[in-house]
């Protein structure tokens, strides 16, 4: 439908839900399978990935949603090679901390991509008053 109707923000969304969709589908996939075959199969990186570049050229193009959509891919992948290199720290040294620190700097990266779509939807509420 967006590209029957044109609509940017909502291709943008789409492909996020698309995203989100298909990491869920995998997690669920994953469920039954052994530790050792979860540890070789990082799908849901590649998935954010492929996601956040082909949102990428789209995150300025209709405002806000396609903003919010393209922020949500990029963190999630972001997120995930955090998760990856915390994991990657806590085998060598059995601490917690890796994954201390990767938690908080998530939310403030999180925190700070809900600033921005927020500060994009006032700028398009006022255009649209203008």
């Amino acid at each position: 439908m967006a590209l029957r109707i044109g609509s940017v923000s909502l291709l943008a969304d789409s492909a996020d839900f698309f995203e989100d969709a298909a990491v869920n589908f995998l997690i669920l996939a994953a469920l039954n399978w052994s530790a050792a075959r979860r540890a070789m199969v990082g799908v849901a990186l590649a998935v954010n990935l492929f996601c956040a570049f082909a949102l990428a050229r789209h995150r300025a193009a209709a405002g806000s949603l396609s903003k919010a959509a393209f922020l949500s891919a990029r963190n999630d992948a972001i997120a995930n090679i955090g998760i990856i290199a915390a994991g990657l720290l806590t085998i060598p040294t059995r601490s917690i901390w890796p994954d201390l620190v990767v938690g908080p700097c998530i939310a403030a990266m999180n925190l700070d991509a809900a600033r921005e779509v927020k500060k994009a939807a006032r700028e398009e509420a006022a255009d649209a008053r203008a």
